[in-house]
């Protein structure tokens, strides 16, 4: 079953994006960054997630935390 839901991380809107393997959650309003891959078979974070308390850090360091989906 593919879908997309709406969340928030530290007061960001974020689309999470499922799929039957994995969902993918997406920062539309810091640069697009996909901020977590959660693999639904293995039940792992396949890509290092920011916790609510790094916002700031993240802030400072994006590149620490994510994937930034570069569109042309």
């Amino acid at each position: 079953m593919n879908q997309v839901t709406k969340g928030q991380w530290s007061g960001q809107d974020t689309y999470i994006l499922h799929s039957d393997q994995l969902a993918v959650t997406l920062l539309p309003g810091l640069d697009n960054n996909v901020i977590r891959i959660w693999d639904k078979v293995l039940e792992r974070d396949v890509l290092r997630k920011p916790e609510e308390s790094d916002y700031d850090f993240y802030m400072q360091k994006p590149y620490h935390f994510g994937i930034p989906i570069l569109i042309p």
